[in-house]
């Protein structure tokens, strides 16, 4: 069947592993970059087969409109929430030309992306959420504040990840509102977790989530860390899950990130409606999600039988590189995690030239080591060796 997808994201892990989950099962993929970088280095990828670049998110859907109808519907993937938002926003205006993400009705995902709706939402489908307050960051209410607590914009697309933090008192708190981008949070009880993982799938006419990516190290702000990709082992709330997404309607790629506390209760934390930034792992274990949702969209036959995996580690190599060189991490630890990594987030030896694109020194280190090749880790005038 001669049909495309098309890659909404920016220069990001996460749009290189829709790329590539997509370009190795022979899909005809074409990339959208909305963060105006003409000289990207997912533009060196293998697997594209057209690209173009905006100046902003708000271009995308111009761009969509303008282009020739294509006999058969090409499949919208998103890499970022600005990307799901603004399709979702425009949806009566591109659903008779492509197949979208989203819960059927123009502005539901958008409604949905409200950390305070979707807390609702996964309340009432029976997940266990943490006690939390909206507010406006110029004019916060912070009598009822439970502490410790860590601080989030209310909808990812109007702040930043320098955003969240973790306050142990009010002096702090308000020090940390008067930092943030966003103008509104939600301000929510702090869990002392002894695990984080994702469940990371798609929706179609049935949720599939294969396995589960349980984060071994992390920085503060992001769950993009070392992690282990493993089978579900029965106490995870995946049954929750099918009816959050039930009750939602959602159709499309999927993450949603629980912490479990140190007496084995999961809490829900929230859900991208999108593909996530770790889930080539995913891809790599076994079970192309990216891929579900292009046959779907297309309305090939898809696989209706549990996906087989294999249990991996993977490293956002280049993530742990930034840790590293803000002296956060030894070189050793990244060694050890990088010789322990069955996959990586930016390298992948059929499809060499993004991580050289990159950034020329450390994708040739990279490149030798993970060859490996003699090589030397060169040290900064700062660093200790």
């Amino acid at each position: 069947m001669d049909a495309s997808a098309i890659i909404l994201g920016g220069s990001h892990h996460n749009t290189l592993g829709l790329i590539r989950s997509l370009g190795r099962a022979g899909v005809r993929v074409s990339l959208v970059l909305h963060d105006g970088k003409t000289d990207s280095y997912l533009l060196r990828s293998r697997y594209l087969a057209e690209s173009a670049v905006v100046a902003d998110v708000a271009s995308v859907v111009p761009l969509l409109k303008g282009r020739k109808p294509e006999p058969v519907k090409p499949v919208v993937f998103c890499a970022s929430d600005g990307a799901a938002r603004e399709i979702d926003l425009h949806r009566n205006e591109l659903a008779d030309t492509y197949c979208l993400p989203g819960c059927g009705r123009q502005g539901e995902v958008a409604r949905l992306m409200d950390k305070a709706v979707m807390a609702r939402l996964a309340a009432s489908c029976g997940l266990r959420v943490p006690a939390s307050i909206e507010m406006e960051t110029k004019a916060p209410q912070l009598e009822a504040v439970p502490y410790p607590c860590i601080v989030k914009p209310l909808l990812s697309t109007e702040g930043a990840k320098s955003d969240i933090c973790v306050c142990e008192n009010e002096a702090q708190l308000r020090a940390a509102l008067l930092r943030c981008q966003s103008p509104r949070v939600q301000v929510q009880a702090f869990i002392d977790k002894a695990m984080e993982y994702q469940l990371i799938g798609v929706s179609t006419d049935q949720v599939r989530i294969p396995g589960r990516s349980r984060i071994l190290s992390q920085p503060m702000v992001t769950n993009t860390g070392f992690l282990h990709y493993e089978h579900l082992d029965g106490t995870e709330p995946v049954a929750e899950c099918e009816r959050f997404l039930r009750e939602c309607g959602f159709r499309g790629l999927f993450s949603m990130e629980f912490l479990r506390d140190r007496e084995g209760r999961d809490w829900f934390m929230e859900i991208n409606f999108r593909n996530d930034g770790n889930a080539i792992a995913v891809t790599e274990a076994g079970a192309n999600m990216p891929l579900c949702w292009f046959r779907y969209g297309v309305g090939a036959p898809t696989q209706t039988e549990p996906f087989s995996i294999r249990e991996i580690y993977v490293m956002p190599e280049f993530d742990e590189i930034q840790l590293w060189n803000g002296q956060r991490i030894g070189w050793r630890r990244m060694w050890r995690e990088m010789k322990q990594a069955d996959a990586f987030m930016e390298y992948d030896p059929e499809d060499p030239a993004p991580t050289r694109g990159k950034s020329a020194f450390w994708g040739r280190l990279l490149m030798t080591a993970l060859f490996k090749r003699p090589y030397r880790i060169l040290s900064g005038k700062n660093r200790k060796r």
